[in-house]
């Protein structure tokens, strides 16, 4: 019997947050969660890995949720195992600010097949107000060294996307 499987599967690795942003629902100012703050385990992550490893179309694996993904311990296990899935798409959004150098290198070296950065508008002023705890210059600064070292090793991939909230 053939396995059904959807197009995009969304883990959510963890709901911390290393930002406080205004409009958040979960770690705005004004939200009032009503789950308790974690990580999710690597044995659920593991069992949904092998679940899909007999999958016959890509499906989109976004490492995203109510956090930050790079606030994950487990991360890049994760990401190494599920780039072994040649069927698999992986990506997470991201607020930009924890992509250091090393988490570029890293990503670029695994193969990491997209990345979505949460930024709102083009000015600190306008980003830094909204996205509460953010450097719109560094975020700019981690984006950019992403994008050189990706030119600089003649990669494809990641694709990059930009949401704008505000």
């Amino acid at each position: 019997m053939k396995k059904l499987f959807p197009k995009e599967i969304i883990l959510e690795t963890t709901n911390y947050c290393n930002l406080k942003c205004r409009f958040c629902h979960f770690h705005g100012l004004s939200s009032t969660p009503v789950r308790p703050k974690g990580y999710m385990k690597e044995t659920l992550w593991q069992k949904i890995l092998d679940e899909l490893s007999d999958i016959q179309h890509p499906i989109i694996l976004c490492l995203h949720g109510a956090g930050e993904p790079l606030l994950y311990p487990k991360l890049k296990k994760l990401i190494k195992q599920a780039k072994t899935n040649p069927m698999l798409q992986v990506g997470f959004m991201t607020n930009g600010m924890l992509l250091t150098p090393e988490w570029s290198d890293f990503l670029l070296e695994e193969g990491i097949d997209w990345l979505a950065f949460s930024v709102d508008g083009v000015k600190p002023e306008t980003n830094n107000f909204f996205r509460r705890g953010a450097s719109l210059k560094t975020v700019e600064k981690n984006i950019f060294y992403l994008i050189n070292a990706k030119q600089k090793k003649g990669l494809n991939t990641p694709h990059l996307s930009f949401n704008m909230v505000a």
